[in-house]
Order: structure tokens, then sequence, then C-alpha cells
């Protein structure tokens, strides 16, 4: 019985906040995220989970598609990965691949 109550008021609190927050959103910024929410044509998935998603290998290859790759984030962000991708596959492998 209280486990069923505290569920009811945590879903009318949910709701509340998510329409304050939705009623606080502009136009434009609507468009932008739902932009990351849609799948494009020739992918399996959103913006949104390609964001949300880490590199997972660290192989030269791999460091070598990263940087010619065409930059969807700023370029601190992209520094920063290649140079974490850089540490793991170890400097002197890094700089073989130039």
């Amino acid at each position: 019985m209280l486990a069923r109550l505290v569920s009811e008021v945590r879903t009318d609190m949910s709701e509340r906040l998510y329409s304050r927050l939705a009623g606080r959103v502009s136009t434009e910024l609507g468009q932008r995220l739902d932009k990351l929410l849609t799948v494009p044509s020739g992918s399996r998935v959103s913006e949104l989970d390609r964001l949300r998603r880490a590199p997972t290998r660290a192989s030269g290859l791999e460091m070598v598609r990263a940087w010619t790759a065409p930059r969807r984030s700023p370029a601190s962000a992209q520094t920063g990965s290649m140079w974490l991708m850089c540490r793991r596959a170890g400097w002197r492998r890094s700089r073989e691949l130039g």
C-alpha cells in the first residue's frame, strides 16, 4: 500500500516537472532536440545514441578513422578523445600512424 502511494507521488511529480520544463523550452530548442532523436536514412542509430556512446575501439585503424572523419563535435572534444585513444594505444604507435 505504501509502495503504491510512493509510486503515484513520484509519477505525479515527474509529470509536473516535465510539463514545467517543456513549457520553458523555445521552439528552436525543441526542434533541435527532436532532430537528435530522428534516425537519419542509411543509419541505424539516432544522433543522441551516437553521442551517448563512448568510443570502444582504440586500434590504429580506428584512430586513423577518427582523425579523417568529418568533425561532428567541438574541436576540444575531438582532441580530448584522440588524446585518450593515443594514450591507450601507446605514444610510439600513435607516432607511427602519423
